[in-house]
């Protein structure tokens, strides 16, 4: 109730005579798009194609030197696709790509089940980048490769298990053929581009300007939920008896909280290149700075914890930290929902919390 009571008297506070159409989304959008969407999937593909070239590398040549080398192109592959992983609109939505490319959460560990199946039987069936695409989607993406090259039996490949570091390879070659083809879509599709950036009642994204601009906080505030809902809350629970840091994403790797702070930089660059705070009204426009404070604070105590989720959690300081990130989290979350998106005049009709 002091929610609702709290908007409507922002909505009071706040006039909502926003004149749309007036051509200020139409520049937010093609801001989002030039300056976050297309270099964020630039740069996954390259680092996708940087794994590749590191893993293939280790196959050719096995040592400590070289798988240390692809481990850390994992991580900034990790880092790389965290930091879009939270904008799902477009060509990454096709083919099944966002689970083929992370595959999380794994319900009963099954699809670790069937990684390690592939690896004890090894079966061919995932070697080659066109059968292994065809393969489930627990087999091709970050999850797979978090297991082989950080899980049991890691250490094997740099003293030459041929089976394992092909698998891992067929996988890097996957991720960057995924990556590839949405940059490719969104630097070269003049259809997509038409519609992302000019609403009308034939596009394939939204219809009207305010439902883009609905759209581009609707990302923002879905995005930290799934943050605090399937990144934090899955291993961090209110009795530390019930902790569970293997259900971590990513956890073998140590990753879990490296991703976390990328997924909030993404989100945060996606706020201010945008520049979606130039629809509040003169009054409001101190809300933008307010949420990019609330932004970094949740950032910089995100980059605070990379460390495994196991030693955080055993550590009372670390794990009162990843505590007050996920109140940060629900902060920048008041933020958007209860006084940015009325003052912009976003609120009427909109759920954001229910994604409607």
């Amino acid at each position: 109730m002091r929610f609702f009571v709290f908007a409507a008297f922002l909505l009071q506070s706040f006039p909502t005579s926003h004149v749309w159409a007036d051509g200020r989304e139409n520049r937010i959008l093609l801001n989002a798009r030039e300056s976050y969407i297309v270099p964020a999937y630039r740069h996954l593909a390259e680092t996708t194609r940087g794994l590749s070239a590191e893993i293939s590398s280790l196959c050719d040549m096995p040592r400590a030197s070289r798988l240390s080398n692809a481990k850390a192109a994992f991580h900034q592959t990790v880092e790389a696709w965290s930091s879009i992983e939270w904008f799902r609109s477009g060509p990454v939505l096709q083919n099944d790509r966002v689970e083929r490319f992370f595959h999380f959460p794994d319900r009963n560990s099954r699809g670790l089940r069937q990684v390690q199946s592939a690896l004890a039987s090894q079966k061919s069936d995932v070697l080659d980048l066109g059968e292994l695409q065809r393969n489930s989607v627990a087999l091709q993406g970050l999850g797979a490769l978090d297991f082989i090259l950080f899980g049991k039996g890691a250490e094997t490949l740099a003293a030459g298990n041929a089976f394992r570091c092909r698998f891992a390879g067929a996988i890097g070659e996957n991720l960057y053929h995924i990556s590839a083809n949405v940059l490719a879509a969104w630097e070269r599709d003049e259809g997509l581009r038409l519609d992302w950036t000019l609403p009308n009642h034939s596009n394939r994204f939204f219809r009207t300007e305010k439902e883009a601009m609905n759209a581009v906080i609707g990302t923002l505030v879905h995005g930290l939920e799934a943050i605090r809902d399937t990144r934090i809350n899955v291993f961090l629970r209110e009795n530390t008896r019930r902790d569970r840091p293997k259900s971590a994403a990513l956890w073998r790797s140590g990753a879990t909280m490296r991703s976390v702070a990328a997924n909030l930089e993404g989100l945060e660059k996606l706020f201010t290149q945008s520049q979606i705070e130039t629809i509040l009204p003169d009054e409001a426009h101190y809300l933008g700075d307010n949420i990019r404070f609330e932004f970094e604070q949740s950032i910089k105590t995100a980059r605070e914890l990379d460390s495994p989720v196991a030693d955080l959690l055993s550590d009372p300081k670390q794990r009162a930290k990843i505590e007050y990130l996920r109140l940060a989290i629900d902060f920048l979350l008041d933020r958007l929902n209860a006084e940015f998106a009325p003052a912009a005049g976003l609120a009427t009709g909109f759920s954001f919390g229910d994604g409607d």
